[in-house]
């Protein structure tokens, strides 16, 4: 039995309107992860490799 499988029967177990807020719960937090990614975590890293560059290139590496 597969995992989707699991999650359906599940699914069709609980009410509708929990399976919804679930689903939307879970669409939620896949938007706020991208969103963090994007706008946070990536601008820091790419500052994060500049600095290092510029360290770098100072000492002549």
């Amino acid at each position: 039995m597969s995992v989707y499988d699991s999650l359906v029967r599940i699914a069709r177990r609980l009410p509708e309107s929990v399976v919804r807020v679930l689903v939307f719960s879970f669409i939620l937090g896949i938007f706020s992860l991208s969103t963090l990614v994007l706008f946070i975590i990536v601008p820091f890293e790419r500052a994060a490799r500049l600095r290092w560059r510029r360290i770098l290139r100072r000492r002549g590496l």
